[in-house]
């Protein structure tokens, strides 16, 4: 019976430490894949930004003329 109740124990913890292995490595990929998505994020805002950037000072009146608008859609939709 003790000869049982020792196998079944070092079974049991085989399983538990390849269970903790398998958890790092679902967390090291999880990690790996949320630093690319988020370096991919930061690299359009970025584009997004200089874009934007380049436009304005292409059409400094045009941005103005946007913005004027965005404050009329803004004060209309909230207007008590």
């Amino acid at each position: 019976m003790q000869n049982h109740v020792a196998e079944t124990r070092k079974a049991l913890e085989k399983d538990v430490e390849q269970l903790r292995e398998n958890a790092t490595q679902v967390v090291q990929d999880v990690r790996k894949h949320a630093t690319a998505h988020v370096e991919k994020a930061r690299q359009l805002v970025s584009d997004t930004a200089s874009s934007v950037q380049q436009k304005a000072a292409e059409r400094p009146f045009a941005l103005l003329g946007i913005g004027f608008l965005f404050g009329l859609v803004i004060g209309a939709r909230f207007r008590r």
